[in-house]
């Protein structure tokens, strides 16, 4: 009985952890270089990311509007696919685990972050990368 105990004890704790690791949040930034109030609100994002790298990471989309943006040019495709994805229709705007939050930092902070780095990832991702013998090709 003692050894039934023990196994369905040890069970339960190895399905507890299964599958959980560590979160890093995903924030997608919507800003565009012509945008006052993104002049205004983008460093204090950044400096948000840069104080918590191992809480928060972020992808910045650069819009076609309000004005000129010539990092919009660079990756049109990817920025305006996901900018319809998501019905950004104004900038600022920022997206974290798939939410929207209009602006910043009235829309979220690092509470926010906190709040949703605290809740498990249902996955791990583990990546290796080497380079090539000419150290011209990085492989993921």
């Amino acid at each position: 009985m003692k050894k039934l105990t023990l196994f369905a004890l040890l069970i339960t704790f190895a399905f507890s952890s299964f599958g959980q690791s560590q979160r890093l949040v995903l924030l997608e930034h919507f800003t565009q270089a012509s945008c006052g109030p993104c002049a205004t609100y983008n460093p204090s994002i950044h400096t948000l990311l840069v104080n918590n790298p191992d809480k928060i990471t972020s992808i910045n989309y650069h819009t076609s509007w309000p004005g000129y943006d010539p990092m919009y040019n660079h990756n049109t495709v990817d920025a305006a696919a996901r900018t319809s994805y998501y019905s950004v229709s104004s900038v600022p705007n920022s997206v974290l685990e798939g939410n929207y939050y209009n602006g910043h930092p009235n829309g979220w902070n690092i509470n926010t972050v906190n709040t949703l780095y605290a809740i498990p990832s249902p996955a791990n991702l583990s990546i290796n990368q080497y380079l090539s013998a000419n150290n011209d090709t990085l492989f993921v």
